[in-house]
């Protein structure tokens, strides 16, 4: 029980970790988005430092934040117009998002706790909405081709969802990546070879 507990408080890096992110989501909308970058850094930094825990739970939920982290960093990259900074950190966001899908898959089905379902489904969410972001700086970047891989990939990946609770969000998110699709093979086609 003790172990369990130990897994269930959060770790001071967590804390601190939110609260910068916070602090970032501040400074972008007062468009400070040098100071918005440097807060997620130094999130991402002291989440770095702490990814390793005993605890498997407190593992997943450090990966968890340090996916938001990399994803929040790729944003303000993006609006700072470092769009190939932008496109790696999705990138990286993306395969953090999926090792905390692994990891609380694996705990689950050997009852040791991993992230509910809830928390399961909000990080489903959030890995479909960075991985739409990577397909449209793709597409910013003028790389149309790759936008379509990544949208497709999406795509395929939205069709295998299975969660009830999530119906409404998928029937709504599909549609957005299909219109989003059918507007890059319009401009595929447009564009001069």
């Amino acid at each position: 029980e003790a172990e369990a507990e130990a897994g269930e408080a959060e770790q001071p890096a967590e804390m601190r970790a939110r609260i910068l992110l916070a602090m970032g989501a501040v400074a972008q909308k007062q468009g400070k988005l040098e100071q918005a970058l440097s807060h997620a850094q130094e999130a991402i930094d002291g989440l770095n430092n702490e990814k390793t825990c005993p605890e498997p739970k407190a593992t997943g939920r450090v990966l968890a934040l340090l996916a938001r982290a990399t994803a929040d960093r790729a944003i303000f990259r993006f609006l700072l117009k470092d769009l190939d900074g932008a496109v790696k950190d999705l990138q990286e966001a993306i395969q953090l998002y999926r090792s905390v899908e692994i990891l609380s898959n694996a705990l689950n089905k050997s009852n040791k706790g991993g992230l509910d379902k809830e928390a399961l489904n909000q990080i489903r969410q959030e890995r479909d909405n960075t991985h739409l972001n990577l397909a449209r700086v793709l597409k910013t970047l003028g790389q149309l081709n790759g936008a379509l891989r990544e949208a497709e990939s999406l795509l395929e990946d939205v069709k295998r969802e299975t969660s009830e609770e999530r119906m409404d969000y998928i029937h709504r998110f599909k549609s957005s990546v299909e219109e989003f699709i059918n507007e890059l093979k319009n401009e595929v086609v447009l564009q001069p070879n």
